[in-house]
């Protein structure tokens, strides 16, 4: 395995997420499972009438256990390499985009979308993302300079923490210039329990153009090296 557990993780987690399974099993899974618990059409704050479509879905503990913390679910898709990552990250969408257009045409926020940004379009770019509801989960984002109490043992992100470690005890003004990106593999080394995961559509202009914010190109690359986006 190319990472382990701590002992904050229960022997029963670590049998099923130490467990090897396809990201197949677990896309079957999520689709199996999922219930559509909300649906928004979401406002860029940086860019002029750009939209995007987002989703909160619920699943079992488990299968969220397995999604986010297992070597063998999302990030552990990330971590054997960005471009395996970004297809995993496509794959589940396409996999549930049929069901989430349908939940979408039925809600009142639908009404005044053009075509071109329609929930399709929005669902079908690469920026589209899924990702874990951290608002329902336990995981604590005043965690975010600790690297005590880990969950996971993952040496390439636990090296990145570390160096977020050696930097808390310098002055802002010495710090590395990545130090704020680097504070993501702390939250790395968690993991973090919950039911719930979201879905965000790429940003999409009038025209329905995908509209990508500054920094968020990066967002393979950091999953890879700090286990956290």
């Amino acid at each position: 395995m190319a990472w382990k557990y701590t002992q904050s993780i229960s022997p029963e987690r670590i049998t099923y997420l130490s467990r090897s399974v396809g990201f197949d099993k677990v896309i079957a899974d999520i689709r199996r499972e999922m219930v559509i618990t909300d649906y928004h059409v979401e406002e860029s704050e940086c860019f002029k009438n750009c939209i995007r479509h987002d989703f909160i879905l619920s699943i079992t503990p488990k299968t969220f256990d397995i999604f986010f913390n297992s070597e063998y679910g999302y990030r552990g898709q990330y971590f054997l390499g960005m471009n395996q990552g970004k297809k995993a990250n496509r794959e589940l969408i396409c996999s549930l985009k049929d069901d989430l257009i349908k939940y979408a045409k039925k809600s009142q926020c639908n009404i005044n979308i053009s075509t071109n940004q329609s929930v399709e379009n929005s669902l079908s770019m690469g920026s589209a993302k899924i990702w874990i509801h951290q608002a329902s989960s336990n995981l604590n984002e005043k965690q975010y300079k600790s690297i005590t109490d880990l969950d996971i043992c993952n040496q390439v992100w636990h090296k990145f923490a570390l160096k977020v470690e050696d930097d808390n005890k310098k002055h802002k003004s010495c710090r590395h210039k990545n130090y704020s990106r680097r504070l993501k593999a702390v939250l790395g080394l968690r993991a973090p329990i919950g039911v719930k995961l979201e879905i965000k559509g790429a940003f999409l202009d009038v025209e329905g153009n995908e509209v990508i914010g500054k920094g968020k190109f990066s967002r393979a690359k950091q999953m890879r090296y700090y286990g956290f986006s």
